[in-house]
């Protein structure tokens, strides 16, 4: 939850060979045996950095969020034209951002959404940040931001 009270799901990035893999993995989950989840999504992710989270010194007087976003379905015509323009947004704030890449379509040929993790102060910044990004809120048709 917002205030770090309670959980409310997870988030692993975990590599696979395929999809198979990545579901066998998950069904074999204690919490999935036992009915706790409400949703699972298996997504294809694409690091598009070289460091991990367990990698990332974490700061104390921050919190780590992920943003989640899913594409419109004309995503990847709105993506073209601001690629380089969202990437700059990206790199512009390294002093945040700990992991990104895109999601990709199961073939792995077709980008589907982003995932990102945030170290910011509260929520409303990782919003922000998200809203701020040329292709954030006009190329996704939802974005989720959860505190990890």
């Amino acid at each position: 939850s917002d205030d770090n009270k309670n959980a409310l799901g997870s988030l692993r990035l975990i590599e696979f060979p395929d999809r198979a893999g990545a579901q066998n993995y998950i069904n074999a989950d204690p919490y999935t045996k036992a009915g706790i989840f409400e949703a699972i999504t298996i997504a294809r992710w694409k690091p598009g950095l070289n460091v991990r989270q367990r990698d990332y010194a974490r700061k104390p007087v921050t919190m780590q969020f992920a943003i989640h976003a899913h594409d419109k379905p004309d995503g990847a015509t709105r993506r073209a034209p601001l690629r380089e323009a969202h990437l700059a947004h990206l790199n512009q704030h390294t002093n945040i951002i700990f992991a990104r890449g895109p999601l990709l379509d199961d073939a792995g040929e077709h980008t589907i959404g982003s995932l990102l993790m945030v170290d910011v102060a509260n929520k409303a910044e990782a919003e922000a940040f998200w809203e701020e990004a040329p292709s954030g809120g006009g190329i996704s048709r939802s974005f989720a931001v959860r505190w990890i």
